[in-house]
């Protein structure tokens, strides 16, 4: 395989092939998360689908109707999928639990003092290992960019500056 670049050149990996993998929705897709088992996407038209590695089939399928964000897989290999509500699956695709009223999650990220965190355009949700809400942090002006969590402390950069909030309180 050869890739170029428009700064640094071209690189040569050896003895990596890239497979074509047809795929039956013809929107775009917006979310990929892979496993050593599986490949599991989330497209425009708000379908996920999650494919078995080896055989290339279906193995789960679900039609939202709006698209989906970002697929996230947790420490205990649940698989939270971000849409117009967030679902949060366990590794057999059993539905655990959903939220209707949050904004979509545009990333996730698992702290090492536990719980889930995620962030949209204006808020910033935690969450406990079982998926329970536990606190919502919202902005008051602007849109949310990045963020970085060290321990108790979330930093996150919008449009209007840098907003800094103490989740012990």
């Amino acid at each position: 395989l050869w890739v170029t670049t428009l700064e640094n050149g071209a690189y040569y990996a050896p003895d990596l092939s890239i497979e074509h993998l047809a795929y039956e929705d013809s929107s775009k897709v917006k979310s990929v998360l892979a496993t050593d088992k599986q490949i599991m996407m989330g497209t425009y038209s708000g379908m996920f689908t999650v494919l078995d590695v080896q055989t290339k089939k279906t193995v789960f399928k679900k039609k939202f109707a709006s698209p989906v964000n970002t697929l996230f897989r947790d420490g205990r290999h649940n698989v939270w999928v971000s849409t117009e509500a967030l679902v949060r699956y366990n590794e057999d695709f059993q539905e655990l639990l959903r939220h209707n009223k949050l904004n979509p999650v545009l990333d996730f990220v698992e702290p090492r003092e536990g719980g889930i965190r995620g962030y949209t355009s204006s808020s910033c949700y935690k969450f406990d290992e079982d998926g329970g809400l536990v606190q919502a942090l919202h902005a008051e002006k602007g849109g949310f960019r990045n963020m970085l969590f060290e321990d108790s402390v979330v930093y996150i950069s919008g449009r209007l500056g840098l907003h800094v909030f103490d989740t012990t309180h």
